[in-house]
């Protein structure tokens, strides 16, 4: 069976590493991440931000018309909280659906009218 994963930018490239802690959950000999937990670790007053992380669990989804799985997001919570107030947010992310796109061209004449 084929598995298709997720790319992943490193922490060091993707994230000011002075403003944010990051932690990855890694599966099947490092191939996979199944969980990434973005923390903020300082306030930034200009953006009314005290407090605010991200936590994503990925999985396998089978997809049985190409027979693959494909690592995709399961669910996604945010918790932001501000000097007015707190938010949380939760997504669970469910019918997924598999396309593909054909790239080889046969180049035909133009029909006349």
């Amino acid at each position: 069976m084929n598995a298709y994963l997720p790319k992943c930018a490193s922490a060091t490239t993707a994230l000011a590493p002075s403003t944010h802690s990051a932690a990855v959950s890694i599966q099947d000999r490092g191939a996979t991440v199944a969980h990434l937990e973005i923390v903020l670790m300082h306030p930034i007053p200009p953006v009314n931000i005290q407090f605010w992380s991200l936590s994503i669990n990925y999985a396998p989804v089978y997809f049985r018309t190409r027979n693959i799985d494909v690592w995709l997001p399961q669910s996604a919570e945010v918790y932001r909280e501000s000097e007015t107030g707190r938010t949380f947010t939760s997504h669970k992310f469910t019918d997924f659906r598999l396309f593909s796109v054909d790239v080889n061209q046969e180049p035909n004449s133009p029909q006349s009218r």
